[in-house]
């Protein structure tokens, strides 16, 4: 069959395209009214980026000008470091670049801050303890003392009278004493560190005696010398046994003590209590002095009549109202008065108040003068 009057493929009639017009058409209509709707948002959208934008920039600006100011201010400062320099030192200007300027280590803040020891003149009884509180000094500030010329200059620093003068000799001759801080202080030992008596520890250890001191005061520097002998305990156990006065020893005579603390603390209560028994021997035969302007009253005795004279009064002379010592002899020997801790030995030896010598006391003492007003 013949197929002619068919319409071809691809072909359209009039009114199918005046539909597809029609309907492009109303498309683009709605999308013009739908930008025409939109188109008042995206203004003011427009207008908030316009006002963000502006404030932007505006505070750009500020930035820059607050920068350029911090540039001018720091340009000022460093002009006047730079003529202060040159003022220091015209001839050669420091280098003021970051690299050539040092950076100063802080000191770390568990550092405790110590006392400077005192100066020291050349006392040979001095020197170790000068040198011991100066390493005490290092070992607590390490940052500031790390170097031995530091050290050294510290030291040396403190030096005064004869030992200055022997620092500064001793450098001017070999050099390394002011570099090498151990042989400066071997050097400084050599020369100040001995006893001005001339004799080591361990001799004078053994002459250590008591005497008319106190225990305490004998204790102090008997220790001193015992840590700096390095002996044993039981050997400084007999030597400040030994070193005790008599009368001490007599107190501890029954104790077996065993170590040198032990001692020394049985020995500082004896001696404590024979202060105190001898002041109170002291204070009760030795009372006050009357006042001599006012008179002695004696009791009246009555008559045999039974009567009661009135009472009189008279000065009881000197003599009588001189005070005593505790063994019932005047403590005023002949113009002179002793001290208390004259009085005290002499008594405790049992010496005579007048002469100091031993078997007799003021009484019967063949120097004092036959006086009978004394007796």
């Amino acid at each position: 069959m013949s197929q002619a009057g068919t319409p071809g493929a691809g072909t359209e009639s009039p009114s199918e395209l005046r539909r597809v017009v029609a309907s492009q058409a109303g498309q683009l209509t709605q999308l013009q009214a739908e930008l025409q709707k939109a188109f008042p948002t995206v203004q003011s959208q427009i207008r908030v980026l316009e006002t963000t934008s502006k404030t932007t920039v505006d505070s750009v600006a500020g930035l820059t000008s607050k920068m350029d100011a911090m540039s001018g201010a720091l340009a000022s400062i460093q002009q006047s470091l730079d003529t202060l320099a040159s003022r220091t030192s015209p001839a050669s200007p420091p280098d003021t670049s970051p690299s050539s300027i040092p950076v100063r280590q802080p000191i770390p803040r568990n550092e405790p801050s110590l006392i400077n020891p005192r100066a020291y003149e050349g006392d040979f009884n001095q020197c170790r303890g000068f040198l011991a509180q100066c390493e005490l000094l290092f070992t607590h500030q390490p940052s500031k003392y790390a170097a031995d010329g530091a050290k050294i200059a510290f030291v040396i620093s403190l030096l005064a009278d004869r030992a200055l003068s022997w620092a500064v000799a001793a450098i001017e001759t070999n050099a390394t004493y002011a570099t090498d801080y151990s042989q400066f202080k071997r050097e400084l030992r050599s020369v100040f560190d001995h006893p001005s008596d001339g004799q080591n520890v361990a001799s004078r250890l053994l002459i250590c005696h008591q005497g008319s001191r106190s225990v305490a005061d004998f204790t102090v520097e008997f220790r001193i010398l015992a840590a700096e002998s390095g002996w044993n305990d039981q050997a400084l156990l007999s030597l400040f046994r030994k070193g005790l006065s008599d009368s001490i020893k007599d107190l501890i005579v029954r104790d077996n003590p065993g170590t040198l603390n032990e001692l020394i603390t049985l020995a500082l209560q004896m001696d404590a209590r024979l202060r105190e028994r001898r002041s109170d021997r002291a204070t009760r035969f030795n009372p006050p002095h009357p006042n001599p302007s006012r008179p002695h009253t004696v009791a009246a005795v009555p008559s045999a009549s039974g009567t009661t004279p009135p009472p009189f009064q008279r000065a009881l002379p000197p003599a009588l109202t001189a005070p005593t010592s505790g063994f019932g002899e005047p403590m005023e020997i002949g113009r002179s008065r002793l001290s208390r801790e004259e009085r005290e030995h002499r008594m405790s030896h049992q010496q005579c108040l007048y002469c100091g010598k031993e078997g007799h006391f003021v009484r019967a003492c063949p120097a004092r003068p036959n006086d009978p007003a004394r007796r």
